[in-house]
């Protein structure tokens, strides 16, 4: 005679993969990222207002952020702040930039999908940035 676990054990290992799927959101689900006018970094290569074609880069990459909607994480050694349709939103992140952090309010879109936390964070998918440097125009 089979155990219940045995019975249910497929059912249970299906689950655990099938139930934790990478977010299907991404930031430019909750910002319009091509309105972004200017970005001014604070990172480990000073502070910095960056290039336009950094800009253009840059735009790309936070579009692509997954929404991570169940990560808090301390943040604060680094910070983006962004400057979209003549307002200010403030990134935090920390020094292995893996995550950002961004306040529920800032967001415009799709802003039900947020949750309650007042704070609102992003999983980078490599994009580190303090890879950002000074540049020329």
């Amino acid at each position: 005679m089979r155990s219940i676990a045995y019975i249910l054990l497929p059912s249970l290992l299906l689950c655990l993969f099938s139930c934790h799927t990478k977010s299907e959101y991404s930031f430019s689900d909750f910002l319009e990222v091509d309105k972004i006018q200017k970005v001014r970094m604070y990172n480990n290569s000073g502070t910095f207002d960056l290039s336009s074609k950094q800009l253009v880069q840059f735009k790309k990459d936070l579009g692509e952020m997954s929404f991570e909607p169940h990560l808090s994480e301390k943040l604060g050694s680094l910070s983006v702040h962004i400057t979209i349709d003549n307002r200010d939103l403030i990134l935090g992140s920390n020094s292995s930039s893996i995550h950002v952090e961004a306040h529920k309010s800032d967001f415009t879109k799709n802003t039900e999908l947020l949750g309650d936390s007042p704070w609102v964070s992003f999983n980078t998918n490599g994009v580190n940035l303090n890879n950002y440097t000074p540049e020329e125009e």
